[in-house]
């Protein structure tokens, strides 16, 4: 395995890589999680793919400032640890909070990435579960209430943040999306259908699977349910 960081703007990005395979996949994974998240489906891929990981700025091993915690400055981390590594247009492959930076990578700069997977994707803060939101909200405010009385919780509201008032996307703008896409969500997912819906019909040309028996949570649960879906996607085209 290889790891180490590379610097992105303000921020030091930690990454590992390992698998045997000629393609590249790059993982991303989600709100207050690191890299770890994919730790089955890396033992389950790296046979067949060159796996790269990375924690998102102010998460696992990454460094970054609270306030610079925002999808569009995440999705530079991306653009940046592809070109500094010199990924060959890998698969790039979001969970949650990672697919929407995904969707945001892919917006801007789609010649640096091959097949787009996206699960857990949401349009914006209201695509989650009304009781997921309002958790959210209490959370935040009871933060934000801890912070006037002078707990250290910059770090925490800013991940809270990430999600209640974050992403901003329409469908309008993922139709510029170029990527073979293919969007997943669970069958219990915390994200509302509709969105999920939405995103896949906005993308040109995106497969929707939706994963029966099985959360949010796609790469942690019932992993073989997962790959079952991702393998034909991933492997169709390839020489």
């Amino acid at each position: 395995m290889q790891d180490g960081t590379i610097l992105s703007g303000d921020s030091r990005i930690y990454y590992q890589i390992e698998g045997r395979g000629e393609k590249e996949i790059l993982f991303l994974h989600g709100n207050g999680e690191n890299l770890h998240i994919f730790d089955m489906i890396t033992r389950k891929l790296s046979p067949l793919y060159r796996i790269c990981r990375m924690d998102s700025r102010c998460h696992g091993r990454s460094t970054g400032l609270p306030n610079t915690l925002t999808i569009d400055k995440m999705a530079e981390d991306v653009v940046c640890l592809i070109k500094t590594l010199g990924l060959n247009k890998p698969h790039l492959i979001g969970f949650s909070d990672g697919a929407n930076i995904a969707i945001q990578v892919a917006l801007g700069h789609s010649h640096l990435i091959d097949k787009l997977v996206l699960a857990g994707a949401n349009l914006a803060p209201d695509g989650l579960l009304p009781k997921i939101l309002f958790q959210l909200w209490t959370e935040e405010r009871i933060l934000k209430l801890k912070k006037k009385c002078g707990a250290l919780v910059d770090r925490e509201l800013a991940l809270l943040a990430l999600m209640t008032n974050q992403p901003s996307f329409t469908p309008e703008m993922l139709q510029n999306i170029q990527a073979k896409t293919l969007v997943i969500a669970g069958e219990h997912d915390m994200i509302r259908r509709e969105h999920t819906y939405q995103i896949a019909k906005a993308i040109p040309e995106a497969c929707l699977r939706i994963i029966p028996e099985n959360d949010h949570f796609v790469f942690s649960r019932r992993l073989n349910r997962l790959l079952e879906v991702l393998l034909p996607f991933l492997k169709e085209d390839e020489e």
